[in-house]
């Protein structure tokens, strides 16, 4: 499988959902049943508007709707122009324009043309626009009205048309139009630094890869010579790789890029929906889950700081902060577990010493902080790991408490989350019930949820394995002394609300936390045991450290 294009890259880098749906709307743009808009074209369009380089491209968009003006004999003509014209390819423009403007003697004349361009005459100046552009242009305009919206563009022209257009209204209105564009981006494309580190690591890539590249190219072994490599060196483009936690936080963003540009273009190339294999229709369920893992996810921290989930101290401080790497990096720091490690023990480490070295201290303190800087090593990690799972499922299994006594429905959720396998046959005399004659009746949803709950708050009736989660669940509320789970606290009307926000976004954390720790358990390490790849790591990172830090011997 070849890898994706720069262009696309740069794209998504940009890490704004809009800007990538807008570009995929102008793609799938259709023109009597067929693309309109080359692969190309698009291409071309995505690198324009990425790198801010389109203020030619506005100049000669307003240009070329005072020639679609000219075109044809109804009103807003430049609609017929963009839209009417069939796929947007250099003929059909060439076509188009011998038809509705040559093919009507004095229709327009300032307007001529030749095989291979259009030329405007104004009183104060002239224009030529060739027809091999023109497809170009006419992407950039489908790209307009799907960020900026048509009566945005259409106030902007018929003001310029009406007032019969000369070469200095074009202009004016070519930068107003950029003006427009440019607010608008400012809002969905990353710094220009960032953009110019985007492509240092694409371009580092490619030199591994010798050409195009996937996901999978993106390994630990990779993250941590990337920052040997670059981290000591001065970059003339201001480029700063100088710690490993911002050299790995953009090879996570990095991988994330292209995984989500895999899978559009899965979706892209999918072929029809169905369960005919043979046919090569495509699984519903594998395109159901690639599109939940390209929709924006909510971060689970952050609806727990939120309200109504912030009056409950589920998670403190430090909990917070050393799940935080670990849910920002989602399924990619299943796939770089080395770096994610090297990261939370090395990385904190270096924040440290750039602390100290702000502060200016000494050369010899200096060193000496460098020598002991860490105060975890991957095995110790790992144990805070361990503990913070133990601290979810505490957590969990107190908020089933609370939602099941005050009757909420994601006590249900809960008990699927903690016991996905446990017995629930004991619970099927509460999903059936009779009527007044002994028939047995279907219950509605509701009915059925609430008889579920009820039942859950009297384990005695509901078979030893919930009863036994209803008992731990009880317990493990009066073992926590936080804000938020004191027996007034959970007591309150209003307190069910906060336990139930925050049931899903402690699942998803705990789901993290168990997978994430399963990766680490059954990987292969380069230097066979954790023990052994601290210490080996140790060296290498106090060494670079103490070169970047101008304490080497």
């Amino acid at each position: 499988m070849h890898g994706a294009t720069v262009e696309q890259l740069d794209l998504v880098a940009g890490g704004s959902p809009e800007l990538a749906a807008a570009f995929q709307t102008v793609s799938d743009t259709e023109a009597q049943g067929l693309p309109k808009f080359s692969p190309r074209i698009c291409r071309k369009l995505m690198h324009s508007v990425v790198c801010r380089a389109y203020a030619q491209a506005m100049l000669e968009v307003c240009h070329l709707v005072t020639v679609a003006e000219a075109c044809g004999r109804s009103p807003r003509r430049y609609e017929e122009f963009f839209w009417d014209s069939g796929p947007a390819c250099t003929a059909g423009f060439r076509a188009y324009v011998d038809r509705e403007l040559l093919g009507e003697a004095d229709a327009a004349p300032h307007v001529s043309a030749d095989y291979a361009k259009v030329d405007i005459s104004y009183d104060d100046g002239s224009f030529a626009i060739a027809y091999s552009r023109m497809p170009f242009l006419s992407a950039m305009v489908e790209f307009l009205v799907t960020v900026l919206g048509y009566g945005e563009l259409d106030d902007l022209w018929q003001t310029m048309l009406s007032r019969g257009p000369t070469a200095a209204s074009v202009a004016d209105t070519a930068n107003r139009l950029s003006r427009l564009l440019y607010g608008h981006l400012k809002d969905h494309l990353t710094t220009a630094q960032s953009h110019r580190k985007f492509a240092c690591l694409v371009a580092f890539l490619r030199d591994l890869g010798d050409g195009d590249f996937g996901p999978t190219a993106i390994e630990d072994p990779v993250v941590l010579d990337f920052w040997l490599a670059r981290s000591g060196k001065n970059s003339s483009d201001n480029v700063d790789f100088r710690t490993f936690a911002s050299v790995f936080r953009a090879f996570v963003r990095l991988r994330q890029v292209l995984e989500e540009v895999y899978d559009f273009r899965a979706l892209r190339d999918a072929r029809p929906i169905g369960p005919d294999r043979a046919a090569g229709e495509v699984d519903p369920d594998s395109i159901r889950s690639l599109v939940e893992n390209i929709d924006e996810t909510e971060n689970p921290l952050v609806v727990l700081r939120d309200p109504p989930a912030d009056a409950i101290k589920f998670l403190n401080k430090t909990e917070a902060a050393d799940l935080e790497l670990l849910i920002a990096s989602g399924r990619t720091g299943l796939a770089l577990p080395l770096s994610f490690m090297r990261c939370e023990v090395f990385g904190v480490a270096q924040a440290r010493i750039s602390q100290a070295q702000r502060r200016k201290v000494a050369p010899e303190e200096l060193r000496a902080l460098i020598e002991g800087c860490v105060h975890d090593d991957y095995l110790e990690r790992q144990s805070r790991l361990q503990k913070l799972a133990r601290h979810t499922d505490r957590v969990l299994l107190a908020s089933l408490e609370v939602l099941a006594t005050a009757r909420r429905p994601e006590a249900v959720i809960l008990v699927a989350a903690l016991r996905p396998d446990i017995d629930l046959r004991p619970l099927a005399k509460f999903l059936i019930a009779g009527d007044d004659e002994g028939k047995i009746v279907q219950l509605d949803s509701i009915a059925i949820r609430e008889r579920l709950i009820a039942a859950m708050a009297c384990p005695q009736t509901v078979g030893p394995e919930l009863a036994s989660l209803m008992g731990e669940a009880n317990k493990a509320l009066k073992s926590l002394s936080r804000q938020g789970f004191g027996e007034e606290e959970t007591a309150l009307p209003s307190a069910g609300d906060g336990f139930a926000s925050a049931a899903q976004p402690l699942i998803e954390i705990r789901r993290q936390l168990a997978a994430f720790r399963r990766k680490l358990q059954g990987m292969k390490l380069p230097r066979g045991d954790w023990e052994e790849q601290y210490e080996a790591d140790s060296e290498i990172f106090r060494s670079q450290f103490l070169l970047l830090y101008g304490v080497a011997a």
